[in-house]
């Protein structure tokens, strides 16, 4: 545990700098039971988000072990890069690059260089450097093939450029995978469970062919070489770069050789540096290119998304947020956000532009948890819950009108809230009476009132989001059943949906070919389900950086996808690709 918290310590400027959030990182020590309440909130009081961190850093490192453990784990979800930083040497503070295979110790190039000189020791990381470089190359060649076509220089046709990129591509993913069975074959050696026993590295030698890097010298550092391991080669179409690498059985790295090993990345970026910077960045295509580069690809027989952009980050200010939870959108491509944190709702235009604000504070209600979009009249208005006093709010969409409160008595947690038929009809979710119940508007006194009409039980255990697809189905998220339940007006219970995939399902939208996307909170993704409730795939991983997403919508354009990313409180857009040609339904009945 002194080393981990050495890292901790000589590593802390960097954590402090760059952990914008430090709620999920606490939220995840209280559930553990290694922090109390009162010593939550004592963190969150600070007010400079350098302070926060810096209050947690002192928590980690005062609580032990089990708070280290769980906070490493959470900072390698939400931040790997940044994880890595606590894997370091705890004596000189250096990447863990060597692996001394008799003392069978990580090491770094100064322990290599003070206390294992004489030892045989393996790079961990320079067959990574070499799949790196592969895969730089795959993107070049596709690059400039592309370039060629577009000039109207390539001769080749569209299916003679795909067979050659699936040639290319076949090739790479069999050398990636030959690598991960190789270094699997070698761990079962190491236990003793069968398998081979070759060494995870591969030798410094075949990373100084694949790196252009060629000498003498270098080529003869190896002795250990496997005199039955064949060269492969990557062949590029234009036959312009030719890419071999000799397979060694193992390497023992000396002093100049490890430098070598770390340098060499720099070395190649020296040989070619204006061709590699491109390995990192996104080429300005047009849209043009775009679809040249679709028509290559074999399309994908579900939905897919791209990340677009962002709105918002952690504050008070006009178009910061904190702890979103609720969106909507009107069919003018309006955003509405429920600010829970801030009290309020946000209007952004169809672009992102912040427009306005409302406050739900103003009569006593706080911590708006959603928000549906209602068309009843021209100008629109919006509906927002806030479960905290049971209140059903109709705030005007145009700065000129009255707020007006609709209150429901003996009613708690009126969490979620969405509208059929351009807002005649609402549904709620009663989150803690375990109900959903619906509303329908009628005349009285020459104004219009909601008045209960059915009330559905017996089949949710905590449901919050509600959403519809258009054609009198409602779908609501029922965390405490992991589970989405799909209702026709009548409340008959037509499908569930994830139960045993979905750990705890928030934000939920329907397509046109009815596909559902889940949010689930719990596992910081975004999943998608064919109409029959199979499991179609992830439409956003967890690498993809969400945290605690909550509410999702569709925008009347049918393009893109709108996600309240509720932990790093902020909006993000993606582009919403759906195969074929088919519009999509958007959300909250916003088809009226």
């Amino acid at each position: 545990m002194a080393s981990e918290l050495h890292l901790l310590r000589s590593n802390r400027e960097e954590l402090v700098a760059k952990i914008r959030f430090v709620k999920p990182f606490l939220d995840r020590l209280l559930q553990y039971e290694e922090i109390v309440q009162e010593e939550y909130d004592a963190t969150v009081a600070n007010m400079i988000p350098q302070d926060r961190a810096r209050a947690l850093l002192d928590m980690v490192e005062a609580k032990g072990r089990g708070a280290f453990r769980h906070f490493r784990e959470h900072l390698k979800k939400v931040n790997p890069e940044l994880e890595e930083v606590l894997h370091r040497c705890s004596s000189h503070n250096l990447r863990l690059k060597l692996y001394c295979e008799k003392c069978e110790l990580l090491l770094c190039r100064d322990c290599r260089s003070e206390d294992h000189k004489d030892h045989r020791c393996t790079s961990v990381v320079a067959e990574g450097d070499v799949i790196r470089r592969e895969f730089t190359a795959f993107k070049r060649e596709n690059r400039k093939i592309l370039m060629e076509h577009r000039k109207g220089s390539s001769d080749c046709d569209i299916e003679n450029m795909r067979r050659e990129a699936n040639d290319r591509m076949r090739i790479l993913k069999e050398r990636f995978s030959a690598k991960v069975d190789e270094e699997y074959r070698w761990f079962l050696g190491q236990l003793g469970v069968g398998g081979g026993t070759l060494s995870p590295a591969q030798s410094v030698s075949s990373i100084a062919t694949s790196g252009s890097v060629v000498g003498s010298e270098t080529n003869d550092i190896s002795d250990c070489a496997d005199p039955t391991t064949t060269p492969l080669s990557v062949v590029t179409s234009a036959n312009a770069d030719i890419y071999q690498y000799e397979e060694d059985e193992e390497t023992c790295v000396t002093d100049d050789q490890t430098t070598l090993c770390d340098d060499l990345q720099n070395v190649h970026l020296n040989v070619d540096a204006s061709l590699d910077i491109l390995e990192d960045v996104c080429l300005p295509f047009d849209d043009n290119t775009t679809n040249v580069v679709r028509e290559t690809e074999t399309p994908k027989p579900f939905p897919t998304v791209e990340f677009l952009h962002s709105l918002g980050e952690f504050g008070i200010a006009k178009g910061q947020f904190h702890d979103p939870k609720g969106l909507a959108i009107s069919p003018k491509g309006t955003i509405i956000v429920a600010d829970t944190g801030n009290h309020r709702a946000q209007i952004f235009d169809t672009d992102g532009k912040w427009e306005r604000e409302i406050s739900v504070a103003q009569r006593g209600s706080t911590f708006p948890t959603s928000v549906a979009f209602r068309s009843i009249h021209p100008s629109g208005d919006v509906l927002v819950t806030c479960p905290f006093r049971g209140d059903l709010l109709q705030l005007p969409l145009s700065s000129s009108a009255t707020k007006k409160i609709l209150r429901r008595k003996n009613v708690s947690g009126c969490y979620g809230v969405a509208a059929l038929d351009k807002g005649n009809t609402v549904v709620v979710s009663e989150t803690e009476n375990n109900t959903v119940v619906t509303c329908s508007r009628k005349i009285a006194g020459g104004s219009g009132m909601y008045f209960r009409t059915n009330k559905y039980e017996g089949c949710f255990c905590k449901p919050r989001n509600i959403n519809t697809d258009g054609l009198a189905n409602i779908y609501v998220s029922d965390i405490g059943d992991g589970a989405v339940k799909v209702l026709k007006t009548d409340g008959r219970v037509t499908a569930t949906i994830g139960r045993g995939f979905l750990r705890q399902p928030t934000g939920v939208c329907v397509d046109l070919r009815r596909n559902v996307i889940v949010a689930d909170e719990m596992t910081n993704t975004l999943e998608i389900f064919a109409r029959d409730g199979h499991h179609l795939s992830t439409l956003i991983t967890k690498q993809e950086g969400l945290n605690h997403p909550q509410e999702i919508a569709l925008t009347p354009d049918e393009t893109k996808l709108v996600v309240v990313d509720g932990g790093n409180n902020c909006i993000k857009v993606y582009r919403y690709n759906l195969p074929g040609d088919e519009d999509i339904l958007a959300n909250k009945d916003i088809r009226d």
